[in-house]
Formats: C-alpha cells, sequence, structure tokens
C-alpha cells in the first residue's frame, strides 16, 4: 500500500524551470509548477553521497517511488491545474460569471465563450476559483554565438518568488519511507539558473498521508462532473 510524502514548500527566490512545450527560439517559457521530476532529482542528488547508494538507486527510480507534480496553495487550500471544456456568459454577476461545461452537456450556449480558468482552480460550493501565479523575465546577451551564428538577445521567464507549494511522493518501499522524508528536513534548490540567485525553496513542512487531496471520497477537491457553476477571477492572490 502507497503512503504519500507530502512537501510543502516556499519559493524563496525567483524559480526557473523551463516548459520546453512553449518556449522557442530566443524565449524560455518557465512552468507555474514543480514537476515531479525536480523533485526526483532534489532526492537523487542528496542521496547519490550514501555508501549504500547503488543498492536503492534502483527502487528510487522504479514504480515503487512515484515523484508527483506540486502545485501551488491558496493558504492551506491545495490546487489543481484547471480543467478544460467551460464556456462562460459573457455578463458578470456579483463579480461572478455562469459556467456551461461541454464535456457533459455536448454543446454551449450561443454567445458564450471558452472560459479562461487560469493555470490551477478550486472548488468551493458552486465556485471555481482559478488563480494564475505571476511571472517575470530577464533578457541576456549571447556573447559567444555559435560559428555563423549572430549574436542576439534572448528573454528567460521564471516564477516569481513568494508561492507554497504542496507535492507528493507516492512511496510504495517501506525501507525508503524514512529515508526520502529525510531529505527534505532542510531547504532545497530547484530549477536552473543557480548561480544566479534562484531556485533557493524553504521547506515548511513534510509528513506522510494515506491518500492523496484528490483522490475520491472524503475530502477530494472535485467528487463530481461541475456544470453550470461560477467563476471568480484571483490572479496573483497566492503569494505570501
Amino acid at each position: 500500500m502507497s503512503k504519500y510524502l507530502r512537501i510543502v514548500f516556499q519559493n524563496l527566490e525567483p524559480l526557473r524551470i523551463s516548459d520546453d512545450g512553449i518556449s522557442q527560439g530566443g524565449q524560455t517559457a518557465a512552468l507555474r509548477y514543480i514537476p515531479g521530476s525536480a523533485l526526483r532529482g532534489v532526492v537523487v542528488n542528496a542521496l547519490s553521497h550514501r555508501p549504500d547508494f547503488e543498492s536503492m538507486k534502483k527502487m528510487l527510480l522504479s514504480q515503487e517511488v512515484r515523484y508527483l507534480n506540486a502545485y501551488p496553495l491558496d493558504g492551506e487550500r491545495e490546487l489543481i491545474p484547471s480543467p478544460l471544456g467551460f464556456y462562460e456568459n459573457r455578463v458578470e454577476r456579483e463579480g461572478k460569471k455562469e459556467l456551461e461545461n461541454v464535456v457533459i452537456s455536448g454543446s454551449f450556449t450561443e454567445g458564450n465563450k471558452r472560459a479562461a480558468l487560469g493555470s490551477f482552480c478550486r472548488r468551493d460550493g458552486d465556485c471555481i476559483y482559478y488563480y494564475t501565479p505571476d511571472t517575470g523575465s530577464d533578457l541576456k546577451i549571447r556573447i559567444n554565438p555559435e560559428e555563423g551564428g549572430k549574436q542576439g538577445v534572448f528573454r528567460n521567464e521564471y516564477l516569481c518568488a513568494g508561492y507554497m507549494f504542496a507535492g507528493y511522493i507516492a512511496v510504495d518501499a517501506a525501507a525508503l519511507e524514512e529515508v526520502i522524508r529525510d531529505v527534505f528536513q532542510k531547504d532545497m534548490v530547484l530549477g536552473n539558473a543557480r548561480s544566479a540567485g534562484l531556485g533557493k525553496c524553504k521547506i515548511l513542512s513534510c509528513g506522510y498521508a494515506e491518500r492523496l487531496p484528490y483522490q475520491a471520497g472524503k475530502g477530494v477537491l472535485y467528487d463530481a462532473p461541475v456544470s453550470h457553476r461560477h467563476a471568480r477571477r484571483s490572479r496573483g492572490a497566492l503569494r505570501a
């Protein structure tokens, strides 16, 4: 039976983890969440100096240990990536817009538009609250271009400092439970451009849970399809 190590942390410095899916020449976009592969890198790097690392490496990189993405928190509330398939009424009433779920209905009312639910969201009663973390960027000059290339300027995006995240590591191997938890007893550095003062994260809490918060049953974020609900924009409201 899996146990889920819940790690809550805050990025004290801007954080840059490239989004290769939308990055293009001259511009590197940043992810708005922390991929599980980044947490895996923290674990493997921390344990690689142990004399017994070779014997545990196979388990660390097997299905017995699964590294899940870390998503932002809104206070104590855990967020999930915003779902697709919603259309919204253009008319706003008391700061809310009525939503239609085309996944359920198969159609949407004429005049409605595709709903922009930000990057992450949470459900509360008949409302979906949605959020988009703030990002910044810096410009750099390519000083030594490859032979035949042009010297130019490129832009790197980063996630602004001050956000809290909750990430999970699913552990099936009982022998690794305490070993992996011990890794997150001190602060960590994530992402790239670390020499530029980016990526330092403070561990706020770390402990095992019996289930994920978005599993079916009590305490879930979404236990049923959402239709004809409302949405309210809360951009940038997550930072401490």
